[in-house]
C-alpha cells in the first residue's frame, strides 16, 4: 500500500484570490461610474448655455440592483435635457443625448480603465 499526501496552498485555495477578484470588481465598477459622472458633467458644462449648476449637482452614481448607474436623480427636466422626453418630439430642442453618448464612450474605455486597476489586485494575491 502506498500513502500519498497532497498539500494545497496559495491564493486559489485560501480565499485570497476570491476576495481580491471581488474587490477588483467593486473598484472597477465604482471607478467607471465615477468617471461617467465626471464626463457627463464635463460635457454638460460645454453645451449648456446658462448653467446654474443645479442639474450638475443632481448627477451622481447610484446603486441599481447589482450595478452602479450614473443618474440625474430623476430631476424633473432631466429627460427633456437628454432628449428622451415626449416634449422633445414637439419642440425644436431634441436634447443633448449626454447620457447615451457618455455610456457609449465609457463602454469603449471600460476595459482599459479596469485593466489599470487589475495589476494592483493581482499583486495582492502573491
Amino acid at each position: 500500500m502506498v500513502d500519498i499526501e497532497v498539500t494545497i496552498s496559495g491564493p486559489l485555495f485560501d480565499g485570497t484570490a476570491e476576495r481580491e477578484l471581488e474587490a477588483f470588481s467593486t473598484e472597477a465598477e465604482r471607478t467607471i461610474a465615477e468617471r461617467g459622472v465626471n464626463e457627463v458633467k464635463g460635457y454638460l458644462d460645454s453645451v449648456l448655455r446658462n448653467p446654474t449648476g443645479n442639474y450638475s449637482r443632481h448627477i451622481r452614481t447610484e446603486r441599481q440592483r447589482d450595478d452602479m448607474a450614473v443618474t440625474d436623480s430623476k430631476i424633473v427636466y432631466g429627460p427633456w435635457l437628454d432628449g428622451t422626453s415626449s416634449r422633445n418630439a414637439r419642440t425644436r430642442f431634441k436634447g443633448y443625448a449626454t447620457f447615451r453618448m457618455v455610456r457609449q464612450q465609457l463602454d469603449a474605455k471600460s476595459v482599459h480603465i479596469a485593466d489599470g486597476l487589475l495589476d494592483n489586485h493581482i499583486s495582492r494575491m502573491n
